[in-house]
Order: C-alpha cells, then structure tokens, then sequence
C-alpha cells in the first residue's frame, strides 16, 4: 500500500476509535455523585438526602425508614408512598411507624392548629381503622390496624391540647421540656404559685371559680407567648414561657379536682 493511502487508513482507524470513545462516554451511566444529585419522585428530597438519614431518623414528609428507600409494603412488596399508614396498592394497612404528628394528622407543623380540620381528619382516620374494617382481615393486619388507631389517638390529644402541643413542638425543634427544665428559677413566679395553692387549700366554690378564671387568663396568655416563640425558633423563650405554663396547668388541674370533690 503506498504510504500516503497507509497513512489515511490509520486516520480513519483513530478517528473512528475517538467517535467509539465519545460515543461510549455519552452512554456511560451517570457517576455517584450526579446519581446523588437527583431528586426522588415521590417526596422530592435528593437521592443524597435519604442516604445520609441517621438511623431512627426520616427526611421529613417521605415516609421512609430505611437508608435511600421508602418502605415496602409488607404485603405486596411494593414502594408505599408518602404517610405510610396503608399501602396505595393492596390497601393493606402498614406497621405502626415513628411519625410526625403533624403530618399524620395534615396539620401545619406551627402552634396554632385548626381545632375543627384536626378533628376531621382524626375521625377520617379512625373510620379505615375501625375494627369492622378488619373482622376478616389476618391476626397480623388487625395487630397492625390497632397499633397504628393508638398512635393516631395519641397525635389526635397531642396536638389538641396546647400544653401538650408546645411540648411536642420543642421536642421536634430539639429542646425537649423535661424536669430539669421545668424548675422555677424565678423568685416572682415562684411566690405567685405560692400564693395561688395557699388561696386553693382554704377556697370555696365562688372562690374557686373566681381562680379558674384568672388561671385561664394566665394560661391564654401563656399560650399567645409560647405560640410566638415556638413559631420564631425563639428556644430562649419557649423554655421560659414553657416553664409558667407546666405550673399553671397544674394549677388548672388542682381546680378541676376540687370541683369534682365538691
């Protein structure tokens, strides 16, 4: 072959051997780091995102539990998309999980709840749970469908009672409201709940309705505080507020009582 032909075949041969390799590269599957990058299609969080989830911790709003996955339907084996209380394929309802109130019951996750949509829900709720639902059903399904009615009732009174709900609120921001917390350090505080229990031991009826109203009036404004603190992240004050509203709560408990006794 004479060397000018010889040189064009090898040419050729390199050129086509470049466009194999563009080719190739334009067809390879996508690297870790891109593959982390993707969203998931169900919640919307990254790929990345469910992979770095701690162990008995969620990306919030995808229902998983596992490390990069949402959980299988221990019954159809299918992806169970969302609040995981019943497979959106069988039906089947779910293993009781570590849920969020808020979104088990569709409320904002802020103080303030909308008491009539709350209870709504939780009756929605509980009528696919109730046990007529499963007279048929496995000793697994109703095992299950029982678990998951109590966790329901207990995010229902939860998040119904604002003392109980400001907890649960500091709880999921991280600053849990325990008996350390709860002690008064304020010497006005702690001289007007003095006061308060001493006009309790010796108060009849009129005197204790005239305390239930000024505790009311305590505990509303208590409330209003804590409401505004827990939704400005404002954690100095939660804890402050928090610790007013522990006594007056159980002040308001001690008035129910002696109510009752009489």
């Amino acid at each position: 072959m004479p060397p000018c032909c010889l040189m064009r075949a090898i040419g050729g041969s390199g050129a086509g051997r470049k466009a194999d390799t563009a080719s190739s590269t334009q067809h390879q599957p996508p690297s870790i780091e891109e593959d982390q990058a993707s969203n998931c299609a169900d919640c919307g969080h990254s790929t990345q995102q469910h992979q770095h989830q701690h162990q008995h911790t969620t990306a919030p709003g995808c229902g998983s539990d596992k490390f990069g996955s949402h959980p299988k339907c221990w019954s159809c084996d299918n992806f169970v998309k969302g609040i995981p209380l019943f497979c959106t394929c069988c039906q089947k309802v779910q293993p009781p999980s570590n849920y969020d109130f808020f979104e088990l019951m569709g409320m904002p996750k802020r103080f303030a709840v909308d008491a009539g949509k709350l209870e709504k829900h939780y009756w929605a709720l509980q009528r696919k749970l109730h046990p007529d639902n499963f007279h048929t059903a496995t000793t697994r399904e109703r095992n299950y469908s029982e678990g998951v009615s109590s966790i329901i009732n207990e995010a229902y009174h939860t998040l119904k009672h604002p003392n109980r709900r400001a907890k649960y609120l500091m709880q999921l921001k991280g600053v849990p409201l325990d008996e350390t917390t709860g002690t008064i350090t304020d010497p006005d505080l702690l001289m007007e709940v003095m006061e308060i229990r001493m006009r309790l031991e010796d108060a009849d009826d009129a005197e204790l309705r005239a305390l239930e109203r000024e505790n009311k009036q305590r505990l509303d404004r208590c409330y209003e505080e804590v409401g505004h603190a827990l939704d400005a992240s404002d954690m100095d004050k939660c804890r402050d507020v928090a610790v007013r509203l522990q006594y007056f709560v159980k002040i308001e408990e001690e008035i129910k009582r002696r109510k009752k006794v009489e």
